[in-house]
């Protein structure tokens, strides 16, 4: 939803929880109408890649994805082919345990988000 993306962009929202269209207005050199009106009907395509480049991940981004990726890969086959020293360098921080994941595909941009939560975790914290 274009309102939670921007809102968390700006790291500004409003008490329903959607962007604060006063600082979206200012970033974008627009009135607050009309942040409201691109949260209801959509940017305009002579806006929208100002707007995108807001969300998009810095440059250089990808790049340590990848290294990221290649690390993770490492670790998971140290994991299956040795998991004693797995544990020893993974396990006390609990990364051993189950996750729950979700990849997130935001409708009409992009970009994908993730979030990961311990499977165990309390739910009332």
């Amino acid at each position: 939803k274009l309102s939670k993306i921007m809102g968390a962009a700006l790291g500004s929202f409003n008490r329903l929880g959607n962007v604060d269209a006063g600082t979206a207005s200012e970033t974008f050199g627009v009135s607050e109408g009309t942040i409201r009106r691109w949260v209801r009907d959509g940017v305009p395509a002579s806006r929208l890649e100002r707007v995108i480049s807001l969300v998009r991940p810095p440059q250089g981004a990808f790049d340590q994805e990848r290294k990221d990726l290649v690390y993770a890969r490492g670790a998971v086959t140290k994991i299956t082919t040795d998991p004693e020293n797995a544990v020893a360098l993974w396990g006390y921080k609990g990364y051993l345990e189950q996750w729950d994941l979700a990849v997130i595909k935001i409708k009409g941009m992009p970009v994908l988000t993730v979030r990961m939560a311990r499977t165990d975790r309390d739910r009332a914290a």
